[in-house]
């Protein structure tokens, strides 16, 4: 429980420095780190809802804005965003389980 707190107050630092500061932070792991804190406490389906609200943390505060002169909407952009911060959620949970396989083989 203390994680999802931990998590939740993350992303709500997040939005009120990039609102404050007026520059947003567009560096992805800024993001990512709730994330992967959220993934290897719980499992895939936290993560993937902790990739979901760094992903709206990270539309809210201003880091994804769209592109107009390559076509690309705010809302695709938003996707993609989710899509990096899924990526990172899934391959941890992959080293996980070739960690624990590799393990295994070994013993």
């Amino acid at each position: 429980m203390k994680d999802l707190i931990v998590a939740s107050v993350w992303f709500i630092s997040l939005v009120a420095i990039n609102f404050i500061s007026g520059e947003p932070t567009q560096f992805i792991w800024a993001y990512a780190v709730p994330v992967i804190m959220i993934t290897w406490k719980h499992d895939l389906q936290w993560g993937f809802l902790a990739a979901a609200v760094g992903a709206f943390a990270a539309v809210a505060s201003g880091a994804v804005t769209g592109n107009a002169n390559a076509g690309i909407s705010l809302a695709e952009e938003g996707l993609f965003t989710f899509a990096q911060l899924s990526a990172i959620a899934i391959g941890l949970v992959l080293g996980q389980k070739t960690h624990d396989q590799f393990n295994n083989w070994i013993n």
